[in-house]
Order: structure tokens, then C-alpha cells, then sequence
């Protein structure tokens, strides 16, 4: 296999080869977009078989995410397919290869990724780091919550500042949000619920001066209130975006919401019986820097990380982590870690004191002494690509 960014010609055949495995049909936008742009997009990799047919491409989605509060980047992957005739033949392998080593000389620091199958992504050091929990329950349960506040429909046409803004404090607290609000594009931000059959409900909800919550539901079949984003400024925005939500109870039985697995939503609720709750396990990180994935964590007291890449060399070696950052050093090891262990570490998905857990972790004499000295925000992500 030859592994190449894919020219104009063989993303054509990128797309039908998609089209052929995904069983659905070339949409006509995207081939008149990709017939008006001859240039290659360095962001789509192929494998190209000795013959030249291509055998099996992805992209990488340039992003930046927070990483205990600084914004990194990240390599987004998706629309992984390989051609039934070339399947086991180690295709993909030779392209995350090929692309992990490219990223990293970049700059990149984190890949992620939505997995079909996680132990397929694991053979190339991708590890679950999924921090959503969806809810369900009766939305009459949440007439406990008071809200006194106000509320704003958004359509489309609307700035969008404040939606902005609001996303930037939320998506900073956790580990993994994109640094880019899931509805991006300010022309066609808002939708428009009373046109089309468009019935998505975009609200911003504060309090006085203060836009607080930020929240987008529509009605699935079964009148349940799905919400398909929701963010909030600290408690304060929790409980005005629960409370206001509560208002709908004329309008919907059920209400299904994706949030924080830190959100104490049990505590919160008239019956914690009626309420469903459900971890999200589809979303996976590497780290493709260790040092600089390290580096960031800023312990309260220095400890040292011996870590084991098997896939990705480059990262392997033993680290001193302190508030200044990571360097690589000749020491004996606090702990060892593989390099799923390290995803898991560095996004917050398990506590530095609860890897041990994990058969590829190792811990020194002291573990309690590395929970100690580290504070790693949560993960969490609601932007799918």
C-alpha cells in the first residue's frame, strides 16, 4: 500500500468508495463542491493499492479543543472506510501510521475519534474517554427546580454573541469540548421552527443582565423532548436551564438530555426512581504528544511517568512532571502507563488513582501522593463529526 494525501481525482473516488460501503447515495451538493475545487484537501489520506485503485481513506478534522483550560489541537478522524476487496490487509493501520507521526510533527496533541468498534481503534492507542451521560425521565420531575428568569427564542438571522460567548465559559471547565460551538456557521445558526418543518427550538435563558443557559430541543415520536445541545454557566445556569425546561410540561411527557456525568441530576429531580440514566461510550482519544500532553496537567508536586507507546514510539520514555511542564529524564518511575492509560489520564475519563485499576498501569509505593498532587478536569464533548 502507498499512503498519500488524496489528490482531487482520488477524493472522487474517496467519496463514491464511502457512498459504496455507507449504502447511500453521492448528494449532489457534495459533488458539485468537489468537482469546482481542484485543489487537494491535505486533510483526506488514502491507500492506494499497487494498481492505484484506492483501497481504504479517512479525514482528519483540524480542531482545537480545551485541554485543562488551554486549547490544543486535535485531530478529529471520520469517515474511515476501506474497500470490501481490500479489507484485512492492514490498510488503515499503514494510514493512522503514516498520519499520527505527520500530526504530531504539526503540532497536534490529541486525535479523537467516534469508534464503530473500540477494539479496533485500540490496536492504534485509542482509548474510550466518553464523559456524557443521557438522561431520561418525566418532565414533570423537574418541577422542583425554581426559575424566575427570562427566555429568548433564537432564529435564524440572529448575532449569536451571546450563544458564543456562553459556550467559550462552559467548554473551558471540561476536557475535550471543541473551542468552536457546535452551531458555528452564523448564517445558518438558528434554525427556523416555524418554516419547513424545521421544528428545533433554539433558547437562550438567563437572569436581570445575564444570559445564564443555552438550550436546542425538538419533539422526536414519541412526544419526549430531545435535546440535542445544552450548556449552562456553572450551577447558576443548571438550574435555569432545568427550571425553564420544566415549563414545557403541557407540551411534552418525557424529556431525553445529554450532560456532564458530574451533573448531580438524581439530587435534583422530584423522583430519582423515574430517572434513566445511561454513560455514553462512543467517543475515543490518543494522545499523539505526550510531553506536551503532560505538561499541561501542572501537578502541585513533581512525579514522573514512564510511558509505553507501542504504536506511536515517539511518545515512549519517561517523563518528570511538575507545574513547569514535562521533560523528558533517566529516573525511576512513579508510575508506568500504556498509551491508553495515558489517554484516559491526561482527558480526565479516570483518576490518576483509580488507573491502577487498568492491567497496563503500573504504580509506584504512593499512589495516594500522585491523587493528591493532580486535579484533571472532566471530559466531555457534544460536537460530532
Amino acid at each position: 500500500m502507498r499512503i498519500v494525501h488524496l489528490t482531487h481525482k482520488e477524493q472522487l473516488a474517496y467519496c463514491q468508495l464511502r457512498s459504496m460501503a455507507w449504502q447511500n447515495a453521492i448528494g449532489e451538493k457534495e459533488l458539485a463542491q468537489l468537482l469546482s475545487h481542484p485543489d487537494p484537501d491535505p486533510r483526506r489520506w488514502g491507500a492506494l493499492s499497487e494498481d492505484g485503485t484506492l483501497a481504504a481513506g479517512l479525514t482528519c478534522h483540524d480542531f482545537r479543543a480545551f485541554l485543562q483550560g488551554e486549547t490544543v489541537y486535535n485531530g478529529g478522524i471520520g469517515s474511515v472506510v476501506t474497500h470490501p476487496a481490500y479489507r484485512r490487509q492492514g490498510a488503515i493501520r499503514e494510514i493512522f501510521t503514516e498520519l499520527l507521526r505527520e500530526t504530531r510533527s504539526n503540532g497536534e496533541i490529541l486525535s479523537t475519534l467516534y469508534p464503530f468498534s473500540h477494539a479496533f481503534y485500540r490496536k492504534f492507542g485509542y482509548e474510550l474517554c466518553d464523559g456524557r451521560v443521557r438522561h431520561t425521565l418525566p418532565l414533570a420531575g423537574l418541577g422542583r427546580i425554581p426559575f424566575e428568569g427570562w427566555a429568548r427564542l433564537l432564529v435564524r438571522g440572529d448575532g449569536g454573541a451571546q450563544y458564543e460567548e456562553l459556550y467559550a465559559r462552559f467548554a473551558r471547565r471540561y476536557n475535550l469540548m471543541l473551542a468552536t460551538p457546535p452551531q458555528s456557521d452564523a448564517a445558518t445558526r438558528f434554525s427556523e421552527p416555524f418554516k419547513g418543518g424545521d421544528f428545533a427550538y433554539n433558547y437562550l435563558i438567563g437572569e436581570g443582565s445575564r444570559p445564564l443557559a443555552f438550550v436546542r430541543f425538538s419533539r422526536n415520536p414519541h412526544d419526549t423532548m430531545d435535546v440535542q445541545e445544552a450548556f449552562f454557566d456553572g450551577y447558576e445556569g443548571l438550574n435555569a436551564l432545568l427550571g425553564y425546561l420544566a415549563r414545557f410540561t403541557a407540551e411534552f411527557a418525557t424529556i431525553a438530555i445529554t450532560l456532564p456525568r458530574g451533573v448531580p441530576l438524581s439530587s435534583l429531580v422530584e423522583n430519582p426512581y423515574a430517572l434513566k440514566s445511561a454513560p455514553e461510550h462512543s467517543y475515543m482519544a490518543r494522545v499523539t504528544n505526550a510531553a506536551a500532553a503532560l505538561a499541561l496537567l501542572r501537578p502541585e508536586e513533581p512525579f514522573t511517568v514512564e510511558v509505553c507507546d507501542q504504536f506511536l514510539p515517539e511518545n515512549s520514555g519517561v517523563y518528570r512532571v511538575s507545574a513547569e511542564g514535562a521533560q523528558r529524564e533517566a529516573a525511576a518511575p512513579d508510575i508506568r502507563l500504556s498509551e491508553h492509560a495515558l489517554a484516559q489520564l491526561v482527558t480526565g475519563f479516570v483518576p490518576i488513582g483509580q488507573l491502577a485499576a487498568r492491567r497496563d498501569v503500573r504504580a509506584g509505593s504512593d499512589p495516594a501522593r500522585l491523587a493528591r498532587a493532580l486535579c484533571v478536569r472532566e471530559p466531555y464533548i457534544m460536537t460530532h463529526f
